[in-house]
């Protein structure tokens, strides 16, 4: 505030006090609208002024000088405030326009392109493209025979792939969810040894699948008991030395085949080996698939696959076989595949059964090629055992119960024909009503027999040293497993960055928005022309004041926070909605759950960032706010951090379909809580303020306005609108470290429901 001579008003005499003003009620109107009108100049010998824009007076006022260049000036100036350094602020300026965010955006934008469109991995990669170019011409789908020969065991071997002989023995399993119902599984009792390729047949709904899981430890059998070696235990706890391929081929989508086969071998093979080591291994396995000259094709989806659905599943399974499992479970491997490429994949995991590694897999109609291949067979119908033992004896044994199989049929046609209870016995014993129940009862009474083998196997398998101690040391070999927490970061880190940088219209689009919302929320403050705060003058020039405007920054604060909460909940939802299938395969296969969140959350850092600098750098543009551009950035990332980690949270709860929906729903009430309708004094007065602090849109909207505020504490009496609005003044700190607190708190809850949520399908 300062004071300036001038000369009396039209009514003042020499002797009379100055007057404020012309006694006409147009001059009083347009005095208190406006500062730039001939009405506010001074009208009395001392009639103190506020400094006009585009000015300065330096104490004690009497001097008026224009605003230097580099420098802005706004209403009630003392002394210039400097401009950024990017910043345009020509002489006389009463505001700053920040250009600082422009050109970094635009610097980080050009990068970007480069990185997405130029891509390194096509230069680095141009040799191998030709030297497997021949290799990809003489290649084709049937000549996987050919191709799967065992090069894996030319993988690189050390005391963590040397396994012993390993036997499992299940006895009387059963599982049932509850009481009332009918087991899923009952009954089931056998044995499969080291080196075995076993085949599960049976219908549709026969339990096959729930068995494999009640194998792997995937299940607590409600009943009856699983050993390996001997030992009562769960194969659950050796599930690092384990490989699962389930029936749907869950792969990353935006990885090719080698950086996919690559990433499960750095994850989960031996930590002792090298790069280069890693690579052969790759290498190997790829070239076991006949899967080598697809070696740098992105993997695709299930929607829009850019390999053959034989080449997914062969993918599939190399994920498992490149950790160097000791058993490798497959949920029907077979299905979807031609009769030529399943009895080569077939051909392959019987030589792989060779090498020593137990081998068990459903089947789905499988042709006599196959059926004869195999080393073990089990029939089920209804949960219930019908057969369990040689394929060769299969025949044979239901000959005996009078069902009529031709030497020149299928065999294993006929057999799950007979589990469907669709072929007819001619023994008296086996009527056509129940038949599944009255064969699982007649094969109960060769159980004495069964059991006698399983001792047999049992007491074998303890004279030659495959004693516990064996099962221990398996224990601690699966413990010393896979990268460190820090290596999985490392690279399922990588492995996002990746995913995010080959998606480039869904990540061009998300920082487009995040542009938008700023530039629209700047057109509307344009015209204010920097000025958001309007009070009342500090003592004694309180006369002089014209109308207050303390909801104008809250209001920002608010339209800030609901711009942010429709940029950013649909790209938070995606960061762990779109790879739920992939987490849940993942995690049963023993990744660390924490090193993935901490991965995903560290990828999403540099889209964040990109989004809050593009919507800041349209927003301060336009509005020109009197804050400095770099802590304005601060609380627009914060945010954005927030926004994500809530939509995060809301993805892992509930299914991808409906967590866009709801995460913009909830980013949109945590945004409206921000004080300003209903104003926060209000709701103190409710006795509700506890629950607005729950919602880091109060702590937002607090922190912009006491940096605005800052700005006119010389000027206003900044504390009395203070005590209008509700908001604190003087910790903008406290406000930064609460939104901080409270992203972080939805991503504890987001990685608490990725563990918790569906966690059956994590086992």
């Amino acid at each position: 505030m300062t004071a300036k001579t001038s000369t009396l008003g039209p009514e003042s005499k020499g002797i009379e006090p100055p007057q404020y003003c012309a006694p006409t009620k147009e001059c009083l109107a347009v005095r208190l609208q406006t500062v730039e009108n001939t009405c506010n100049q001074p009208q009395g010998l001392y009639e103190p002024i506020v400094c006009t824009k585009g000015h300065y007076c330096p104490r004690p006022g009497d001097q008026r000088y224009i605003c230097p260049a580099k420098h802005y000036c706004p209403l009630g100036t003392e002394s210039p405030v400097k401009c950024g350094p990017l910043s345009v602020c020509p002489s006389g300026s009463s505001r700053e326009f920040h250009l600082d965010g422009f050109v970094v955006a635009l610097v980080l934008d050009i990068i970007l392109l480069i990185i997405i469109f130029v891509p390194l991995h096509l230069r680095v990669h141009k040799l191998d493209f030709k030297r497997y170019r021949q290799d990809s011409q003489s290649s084709s789908e049937e000549d996987l025979e050919a191709a799967a020969r065992p090069t894996f065991l030319s993988m690189p071997s050390d005391h963590e792939t040397d396994y012993p002989n390993i036997s499992i023995i299940y006895q009387d399993i059963t599982f049932e969810l509850s009481e009332s119902t009918r087991p899923l599984v009952s009954s089931i009792s056998g044995s499969i040894q080291r080196g075995m390729l076993c085949g599960i047949l049976g219908p549709s709904g026969a339990g096959k699948t729930t068995l494999m899981r009640l194998l792997m430890g995937k299940l607590e059998p409600t009943k009856g008991i699983v050993e390996v070696n001997g030992m009562q235990t769960t194969l659950s706890r050796l599930k690092k030395l384990t490989g699962y391929v389930p029936s749907d081929d869950i792969l990353p989508s935006h990885l090719t085949v080698y950086e996919t086969i690559l990433h499960a071998c750095r994850v989960r093979g031996p930590r002792k080996w090298s790069d280069e080591q890693r690579s052969v291994a790759t290498q190997s396995i790829m070239q076991s698939l006949g899967i080598l000259h697809i070696q740098h094709q992105l993997v695709g989806d299930q929607v829009m696959s850019l390999i053959s659905s034989g080449q997914r599943k062969r993918v599939s399974i190399a994920m498992e076989l490149i950790a160097a499992p000791m058993m490798l479970f497959l949920d029907e491997p077979t299905s979807g595949l031609d009769s030529t490429t399943a009895m080569a994949l077939i051909d392959l995991l019987k030589k792989i059964s060779e090498t020593g590694v137990i081998v068990v897999c459903i089947l789905h109609q499988p042709r006599q090629e196959i059926f004869d291949a195999l080393d073990h067979v089990m029939l089920m119908a209804d949960g219930m055992q019908l057969y369990e033992g040689s394929p060769g004896e299969a025949a044979g044994y239901f000959c005996s119960q009078g069902f009529d199989i031709p030497k020149d049929a299928n065999p294993a046609d006929c057999l799950l024909d007979i589990a469907a209870s669709k072929a007819r016995s001619a023994s008296p014993h086996i009527g056509t009503v129940n038949m599944a129940q009255q064969l699982a009862r007649m094969w109960e009474q060769q159980q004495c027999i069964q059991h006698e083998a399983i001792q047999h196997t049992k007491d074998k398998t303890e004279s030659n040293d495959l004693s516990r101690d064996i099962v221990v040391d398996l224990e601690h070999t699966a413990a010393l497993r896979g990268a460190s927490w820090l290596r999985q970061v490392q690279y399922s880190h990588v492995r996002a960055m990746k995913q995010q940088l080959r998606q480039p219209i869904s990540l061009l689009l998300e920082i487009a928005v995040g542009g938008v919302a700023g530039l629209l929320i700047g057109l509307g403050l344009y015209s204010n022309k920097g000025m958001h705060f309007q009070g009342v003058y500090l003592t004694p020039f309180e006369m002089l004041s014209s109308a207050v405007d303390y909801s104008t920054v809250p209001k920002i604060g608010n339209m800030i926070t609901l711009a942010i909460a429709l940029a950013a909940s649909a790209p938070g939802v995606s960061t762990f909605g779109d790879e739920k299938s992939l987490y849940w395969r993942e995690a049963a296969a023993g990744h660390r759950r924490s090193a993935y969140f901490t991965a995903k959350v560290l990828a999403t850092i540099p889209r964040m960032a990109l989004s809050s600098l593009h919507f800041t750098s349209f927003y301060a543009i336009l509005a020109t706010p009197s804050i400095n551009f770099w802590l304005l950035y601060v609380l627009v990332l914060l945010y954005f951090y927030c926004v994500y980690g809530l939509a995060s949270a809301v993805s892992v709860a509930v299914k991808r379909e409906n967590g866009a929906l709801l995460a913009m729903i909830l980013c949109l009430i945590i945004g409206a809580f921000g004080g300003y309708a209903p104003m926060l004094s209000n709701v103190q007065s409710w006795h509700l303020e506890w629950l607005w602090r729950m919602c880091p849109g109060t702590w937002l909207t607090e922190a912009y306005f006491d940096l605005v505020l800052k700005r006119v504490e010389h000027l206003y009496d900044v504390h009395a609108a203070a005590a209008w609005t509700g908001f604190s003044l003087g910790r903008t700190s406290l406000d930064v470290l609460m939104i901080l607190v409270i992203g972080t708190f939805y991503r504890a809850l987001t990685f608490v429901g990725l563990v918790y949520f569906d966690r059956d399908k994590q086992r």
